[in-house]
């Protein structure tokens, strides 16, 4: 840092207790545990009216580059969808079964900080290390996780290294297309995470 003059300010590890989490890149890191989550976002209040603009200020507060909250914020989404495919009004008062949808939907949203991966993905030989990529599809969107599976003695560790939930378009594409929409993001962010690790990986399924 030094040679490049870059002043260090301070300074955060892991394993220190006591420490309050530290925001890296947008999601919160665990100082105490070395553990990333997410921040449940701001969502509108069961006192508020619920209309397609407030839906689609939900969907965009939610921020997670990594994918922790890719299942649970695949709803407000289809919410939005649902709202854009009936012509609503932007400030229009969203019918009673679906904004029941989003309170179900909102009540239990806290559990979402529950959510935590380990920091460090990579234990053991990076020889030993393996890359597992799942997609798959239903009627209305498709998605994608990868994990990284580590052998580190006589222990196997395996972590969520990224995942992608998409919507499938209003008009509903067959079942085997959105399969192939899933493999597609799925090889993509495959040769994203192989292009960006800092260690060879030559087996990945």
């Amino acid at each position: 840092m030094n040679a490049a003059s870059f002043e260090l300010r301070c300074c955060a590890h892991a394993g220190v207790q006591d420490q309050e989490s530290q925001s890296v890149l947008g999601i919160k890191w665990d100082i105490e545990t070395d553990e990333l989550y997410c921040v449940s976002p701001q969502v509108i209040e069961f006192s508020e009216i619920v209309s397609k603009k407030k839906l689609l200020s939900v969907v965009n507060s939610i921020y997670d580059p990594i994918g922790l909250t890719s299942p649970a914020a695949l709803l407000p989404k289809l919410l939005f969808q649902e709202a854009w495919r009936n012509k609503f009004d932007w400030d229009e008062e969203l019918p009673s079964d679906m904004q029941l949808h989003y309170q179900r939907w909102a009540k239990h949203l806290e559990l979402v900080e529950k959510c935590r991966i380990p920091r460090r993905i990579l234990r053991g030989s990076a020889e030993k290390a393996t890359l597992h990529i799942f997609t798959d599809a239903l009627a209305y969107g498709y998605a994608c996780c990868v994990f990284l599976r580590c052998e580190e003695e006589e222990e196997v560790k395996v972590s969520l290294v990224l995942a992608k939930t998409r919507v499938a378009a209003v008009k509903r594409p067959t079942i085997p297309r959105l399969e192939l929409l899933g493999a597609d993001i799925g090889a993509r962010i495959a040769s994203t995470i192989l292009e960006a690790l800092n260690f060879p990986l030559k087996t990945y399924f």
